[in-house]
């Protein structure tokens, strides 16, 4: 059953721009042996060719590039970056993310 779970957002240790954003729409979710499902995700930059700080998670989830609602129609978004590739390595994933368009400008973190 999916449910409104929480948000992950990796952004770029180095220039702070938004990556990724990954939704946890199960996050209670556990595997065959009864233990919940736990992560450790990154993101490299496709601003400034560096990578985002690791964040761990469980839960199940839907991995999506990052973008933010136009402020005259918040049910329409302005993309940012987009995955092209994600690497899996047991427990340890990692995105390549590129930009959404050729010329997308990044989101930045705030604090």
């Amino acid at each position: 059953m999916l449910e409104e779970g929480k948000h992950v957002y990796l952004s770029c240790s180095n220039c702070r721009a938004m990556l990724v954003d990954l939704w946890v729409n199960q996050p209670d979710a556990k595997d065959s042996d009864g233990k919940p499902y736990h992560w450790k995700a990154k993101a490299n930059c496709c601003f400034c060719s560096d990578s985002s700080w690791e964040k761990e998670f469980e839960g199940l989830f839907y991995p999506g590039g990052y973008g933010e609602s136009k402020e005259d129609d918040s049910d329409d978004s302005i993309m940012s970056t987009r995955i092209d590739d994600t690497n899996m390595n047991g427990e340890n994933l990692t995105f390549k993310v590129v930009k959404y368009q050729k010329d997308s400008k990044p989101f930045y973190a705030k604090d």
